[in-house]
């Protein structure tokens, strides 16, 4: 399992009652551990991470919550975005949250990992499955991106959009030739087989020009 501090805090009385917070903290989350519970992060993700949550709940009103993850202890290498970070070298994610009713919002997302860096906010309707995701800047080995949007529309449409930004292929060749790296083949492979997969659950893809 994994090992959890948990304080749990209500107010029986007074103007506050029937409110409710919960904080949890967690280290030392392990890759092993997250693996166990059904995530297998193994490839990607050795040592451990510090994971700290608060939620707060009102009677009648929005559930809010914050999420902050530090990554320090954890070496991390996704080879198919040539995203590598040794344990020591910082590293966190946090972001904020608001349910209210059918509505969920994220904001403050803050993702600092490696050559991977990007912030932005996000929008679900639990309702309908509709879905926007907006980050300001996407920071990458091989790009960087501006003003990145994603959403997800009624009937499944997918619609991407990039304002500005660049990019470079670089990162995927080996010596100049036209022989691409066998981890860049193998996320070409990987991310066919999550276009086909997407596709044959009915989702269309649009993208957008860039502006």
């Amino acid at each position: 399992g994994v090992p959890l501090l948990v304080n749990v805090t209500t107010q029986v009385a007074g103007p506050d009652k029937g409110h409710a917070e919960l904080t949890v903290n967690s280290p030392a989350i392990t890759a092993s551990q997250i693996s166990a519970l059904g995530f297998d992060v193994s490839e990607y993700m050795q040592g451990s991470l510090a994971l700290q949550t608060n939620t707060k709940l009102a009677p009648g009103g929005p559930v809010t919550a914050t999420l902050a993850a530090d990554f320090n202890k954890a070496a991390l290498a996704i080879p198919q975005i040539h995203l590598h970070k040794a344990s020591g070298d910082g590293g966190r994610l946090g972001f904020n949250l608001m349910l209210e009713k059918n509505h969920l919002h994220a904001d403050d997302i803050t993702v600092d990992l490696g050559s991977l860096k990007t912030s932005g906010k996000a929008e679900f309707d639990l309702a309908v499955s509709v879905m926007s995701l907006g980050l300001e800047r996407v920071s990458l080995a091989f790009a960087q991106l501006e003003d990145l949007q994603l959403e997800l529309a009624e009937g499944n449409i997918l619609q991407f959009s990039v304002q500005g930004g660049e990019a470079s292929l670089e990162p995927f060749l080996r010596g100049g030739d036209e022989v691409a790296d066998p981890q860049a083949k193998q996320g070409v492979v990987e991310a066919k087989a999550l276009a086909d997969q997407l596709e044959s659950r009915g989702f269309v893809l649009k993208v957008s020009d860039s502006k």
